[in-house]
């Protein structure tokens, strides 16, 4: 898999790769995260955009186990 550097100093890697890399999913700290390329740099910050167009069915795919509900019921 590959890894890309954050401008924290850490380093994530990569889920999915979107618009030629310049935008990826990261597995960062255990959640998936989406992230951009900072310009003209090889580093890549959190992203302030939330998931568009193809990015959509990708990223339900990936929390789809995590949508599941529970019902509680009492007695």
């Amino acid at each position: 898999m590959k890894t890309i550097k954050l401008t924290d100093g850490s380093s994530s890697e990569v889920i999915h790769e979107f618009d030629g890399g310049t935008r990826c999913l990261v597995l960062y700290d255990g959640l998936y995260v989406f992230v951009d390329q900072v310009p003209d740099t090889d580093t890549f910050d959190i992203s302030g955009q939330p998931a568009h167009g193809d990015e959509i069915p990708i990223l339900n795919t990936l929390v789809s186990a995590m949508k599941d509900s529970v019902v509680e019921t009492r007695e």
